[in-house]
C-alpha cells in the first residue's frame, strides 16, 4: 500500500512494550533463519522496528499540535528527481543535445524510509537508522539535499536507535553541538538541516550490540518523550 494512515491509538507503553518483545526475541529468531543470515535479518529487521516506532511517535506528536487526524499521512511513493538542466552544458556536447530531446526519461527515483504528508503536501522527511555512523551521514544528507531541490521547505528528520556520529549526538535531553565531522559535513549541505533523534543512551558499541541481553538497553518514556516533541517542532514548522 502507498498511502497509510497514523495508529493514532499508539502510546508511550504499546512502543515501549513492542521494543521490549522485539529485543526479548530478536537473537533466537535471527538463529533460527535458514534464508538470509543471522546479522542480515538482524539488520532488517531492527530498521523496521524504528520505522514502526517512528511512525507511532509521528502520530502522537501530530495529535499533541491539535492537527485533522485526517490531514495527515505517509505515503511510500518514490520522489521523482528530474536531471537539471543547468548543468547539461557541462556534459559532451552530443550527450547534452540527446538528453535534452530525451529528458523525460533521465530521472532519478528515490525516498526515504518515512514520507510524511500534511494535507496532501510532502512536508517532513524521516530517515530511520538502528544507528548511523559518519559515512551513512553523508549519504542522508545527499539524499535531503536531493529532496529539497523538489521540495524546499521540507523538514528532514534522522531517527536512531543507538549513536555513532560522535560524540553529541547521544544526549536525547539537551540540544547538542555535535561531533567535528558531522558539523562538517552539514557546512557542505547548508539547505537540509537534519534533525536528529537519538533514542537510545550512550554510544553504540560494536561488540556490544543490544540484541543480546547482556548488552540490552532499556527505551524510555523520557527519550520517546524528546522524541516525539522534536517531531512536533518539525510538523508545527511544516506547516508554517
Amino acid at each position: 500500500m502507498v498511502k497509510t494512515g497514523p495508529d493514532y491509538d499508539a502510546s508511550l507503553e504499546h512502543i515501549i512494550q513492542e521494543y521490549d518483545n522485539y529485543m526479548a526475541h530478536a537473537d533466537s529468531d535471527a538463529k533460527l533463519q535458514t534464508n538470509r543470515a543471522p546479522s542480515g535479518y538482524i539488520r532488517h529487521t531492527k530498521g523496521k522496528l524504528v520505522e514502526t516506532i517512528t511512525k507511532k511517535m509521528a502520530a502522537i506528536a501530530w495529535l499533541q499540535t491539535g492537527g485533522d487526524r485526517n490531514q495527515l499521512w505517509f505515503d511510500s511513493r518514490k520522489i521523482i528527481i528530474p536531471i537539471k538542466q543547468s548543468a547539461l552544458d557541462k556534459f559532451p556536447a552530443d550527450v547534452a543535445s540527446y538528453i535534452r530531446t530525451h529528458s523525460e526519461d533521465f530521472i532519478y527515483k528515490f525516498s526515504v524510509d518515512i514520507h510524511v504528508f500534511i494535507q496532501g503536501r510532502f512536508a517532513v522527511g524521516i530517515e530511520c537508522k538502528s544507528y548511523t555512523e559518519i559515512a551513512m551521514y553523508k549519504r542522508i544528507l545527499t539524499d535531503f539535499s536531493l529532496l529539497k531541490s523538489q521540495y524546499p521547505t521540507l523538514r528532514c528528520c534522522l531517527v536512531q536507535l543507538e549513536n555513532q556520529l560522535g560524540e553529541g549526538y547521544d544526549n536525547t535531553r539537551a540540544p547538542s553541538i555535535g561531533s567535528p565531522s558531522g558539523r562538517t559535513l552539514d557546512s557542505y549541505f547548508p539547505e537540509v538541516q537534519i534533525d536528529v533523534i537519538t533514542l537510545l543512551e550512550g554510544t553504540r558499541g560494536v561488540k556490544a550490540p543490544i540484541h543480546e541481553q547482556r548488552y540490552g538497553k532499556p527505551l524510555t518514556k523520557d527519550a520517546l518523550q524528546n522524541g516525539i516533541e522534536k517531531i512536533r517542532q518539525n510538523l508545527t514548522a511544516a506547516q508554517n
